[in-house]
């Protein structure tokens, strides 16, 4: 059931795009909504797609190229791309003397590793309270996330251990 209201809901904004290209439905059918289906399985996949990534994905499908520029723009706002989130907290302490400056640079080499990780990721570090990092991480795939979380942890574990810090990392289910 769910998979038939977003194939009608794709094929809707299909249709509303080929009123406007003065098309008819078949050719929308023929031309992009077969096509999409065939890319990604389900048509409204193709649009979350062309949302997340750009038109690149719909040439890739082999979307005729005058349709390209209306369907991003109709995608964009007419389909809801869910985010999805992962958080952890990070746990570091240096009874050294030049301690905070240690821990700062062990923070900021999680954050090289979530600033590196594209537009699809996005993620910020916070305190919650000396000695305790909150890491948020937010995106649209879930076993990106967790690749980029984990690079993340051992980035900054890795970094903690040649500067003699204590690290420890928890995870948080939301």
């Amino acid at each position: 059931m769910m998979y038939f209201k977003r194939y009608v809901k794709a094929a809707s904004i299909i249709e509303f795009v080929a009123q406007r290209l003065g098309k008819s439905v078949d050719e929308a059918y023929r031309e992009v909504i077969w096509k999409l289906e065939d890319a990604f399985g389900d048509p409204m996949r193709g649009l979350e797609e062309a949302v997340i990534r750009g038109d690149t994905v719909l040439r890739n499908a082999g979307i005729p190229e005058e349709w390209i520029e209306h369907i991003v723009e109709a995608a964009r706002n007419h389909v809801k791309v869910k985010t999805l989130r992962i958080s952890g907290i990070i746990t570091v302490r240096s009874f050294e003397p030049d301690g905070v400056e240690r821990i700062k640079k062990v923070l900021m080499e999680a954050k090289k590793v979530i600033d590196s990780s594209g537009k699809r990721v996005s993620g910020r570090i916070y305190n919650i309270g000396s000695p305790k990092y909150r890491v948020d991480l937010q995106g649209y795939d879930y076993k990106e996330l967790e690749s980029v979380l984990d690079e993340v942890v051992e980035r900054a574990s890795k970094t903690a251990k040649e500067l003699n810090v204590e690290f420890s990392f928890e995870r948080l289910k939301l």
